[in-house]
């Protein structure tokens, strides 16, 4: 009869045991879920960054339903990465609206000044050359954000 008492007392402190080693392992998962949506997240944006980039490799006019989009699409990188990813992409925004404004004056769309007219090969080659540098930017800025660490 002993025993029972001893081992039911003992029980108590096993189950508890037991349930927090349970507990610690579904924090754990969720904590692992977690990690992975937000990087599916980073990930997705990443790459709509690199595609943005990389479609001004290609000498083309600048596509403003595109831009508008990707303006869209990066109002969600302020939440996702700090605010230096955010800066990235406005910049890219802002760089892009300037190759448009650009290609505009030279294809007598815009109002431009002669002034303006002369500069603008010169300077579209600048911001097309920017453009193409900044995948290694990107790369670089997104990389701390795209590791898994389970």
């Amino acid at each position: 009869m002993d025993y029972v008492t001893t081992l039911s007392s003992a029980l108590t402190p096993l189950i508890a045991i037991v349930v927090l080693y349970v507990m610690y392992q579904q924090y754990r998962a969720n904590q692992q879920q977690v990690q992975m949506f937000l990087f599916d997240k980073r990930l997705a944006l990443y790459q709509r960054v690199y595609e943005f980039i990389q479609s001004f490799s290609d000498p083309k006019q600048v596509d403003q339903r595109d831009l508008i989009k990707f303006q869209h699409e990066m109002s969600a990188a302020l939440y996702l990465y700090d605010r230096k990813i955010f800066e990235f992409t406005q910049k890219l925004i802002l760089r892009a609206r300037e190759l448009s404004r650009l290609e505009d004056c030279l294809s007598g769309m815009a109002n431009c000044s002669d002034d303006e007219k002369e500069k603008a090969p010169l300077r579209e080659r600048e911001v097309n050359v920017w453009f193409s540098r900044q995948v290694d930017v990107a790369r670089e800025l997104f990389k701390p954000y795209l590791k898994l660490t389970v």
